[in-house]
């Protein structure tokens, strides 16, 4: 596989880890499964659930093109920015107050 798709997965992987920990860090009771809840909470936690596998099972389905990264129009781009120059560096300490 080419660099190019490794870095379009990773990039969906980290988008798929982001999504999730949104889920799970926006939804009131959605980690804290209680035995002793009442009829409404286990409702809307159940509700919580079947929209999370609706939105799963919609993600899921997908599927991204990926021709154009494998075109030879694509391909041919050249990256002609220039390497930084080297540039003398700072203070040994930065938090030593400066000297007059």
């Amino acid at each position: 596989m080419s660099k190019i798709g490794q870095n379009i997965i990773v990039i969906l992987g980290i988008i798929l880890v982001v999504f999730t920990a949104y889920y799970f860090f926006t939804q009131e009771s959605a980690l804290g499964l209680n035995t002793g809840g009442s009829e409404q909470e286990l409702q809307q936690l159940l509700q919580s659930a079947q929209l999370f596998s609706e939105r799963q099972a919609s993600l899921n389905a997908i599927e991204l093109n990926t021709e154009i990264l494998e075109s030879e129009a694509f391909n041919s781009l050249v990256d002609f920015s220039e390497e930084p120059k080297e540039f003398q560096v700072g203070r040994s300490d930065p938090f030593l107050p400066p000297e007059s």
